[in-house]
C-alpha cells in the first residue's frame, strides 16, 4: 500500500517549488508516489503495457524501472499540437494489451486522447491514463470521448488557463524537461 503522506507531500512539494533547479527531482519523486498509488488502485497484469508521453511522462521512467514495468514499454511524443510519434518500441508490441498512458499534466485532455487513438489503431485492447496534475474538466472531456477506459488524475488544484502554474514563479511543469536532465 502506498504511503499516502508521502504521496501528498511529494505533490505538494512540486506545487510549492520556487526553484526551477529543484523541480526535476521533485517531479520524479511525485511521479514515483503517484505511480505507486495508481498501481495500488488498479489491477495490473503481466500483459499490460505502460506508455509515457514525451516530455512530462519521462519523469515516470525511473519508477517504472524500479517496478520492472517496462516490458513492453512505449514512448509517444512530441504530442502537443502535432500527431504523436512512436519513439521507442514498435507499436505491434502493444497489440491486444491494456495500455496505461502516463503524463505529468493533463490540460484539455487532447494529448491523452490523440495518444489513446494511436494505441487503439495499433491494436491495444484498451487504454487507461494517469497523471499527476490535471484539470477536472479534462476528465469529463476524455470520458465523453470513450477512447480511454479510466482516467486517474491525482491533483486538480492550482490551474491557470494553459496548465499548472507553479506559484510565484514563471514556469510551467511541462517546460521543465530537457533531455538528459531529470
Amino acid at each position: 500500500m502506498p504511503d499516502l503522506l508521502t504521496l501528498c507531500s511529494s505533490v505538494k512539494a512540486v506545487r510549492n517549488c520556487k526553484e526551477p533547479s529543484q523541480l526535476r527531482h521533485l517531479l520524479a519523486v511525485a511521479c514515483r508516489s503517484v505511480l505507486h498509488a495508481y498501481l495500488a488502485n488498479h489491477r495490473i497484469t503481466n500483459s499490460d503495457s505502460f506508455v509515457v508521453i514525451a516530455r512530462g511522462g519521462f519523469f515516470f521512467i525511473p519508477a517504472l524501472l524500479d517496478e520492472k514495468l517496462l516490458n513492453p514499454f512505449a514512448l509517444l511524443g512530441p504530442a502537443r499540437d502535432s500527431p504523436p510519434q512512436v519513439l521507442v518500441t514498435p507499436l505491434e508490441a502493444i497489440r491486444n494489451r491494456h495500455c496505461h498512458l502516463l503524463d505529468i499534466v493533463v490540460d484539455s485532455g487532447s494529448t491523452l486522447l490523440r495518444c489513446a487513438k494511436v494505441l487503439k489503431r495499433a491494436g491495444s485492447a484498451s487504454v487507461s491514463a494517469a497523471a499527476v496534475f490535471g484539470h477536472i474538466e479534462s476528465v469529463k472531456t476524455i470520458e465523453e470521448d470513450g477512447c480511454i477506459k479510466n482516467v486517474w488524475i491525482y491533483d486538480t488544484t492550482n490551474w491557470r488557463e494553459n496548465g499548472l502554474l507553479i506559484p510565484d514563479a514563471q514556469y510551467d511543469v511541462g517546460d521543465m524537461f530537457t533531455f538528459g536532465n531529470i
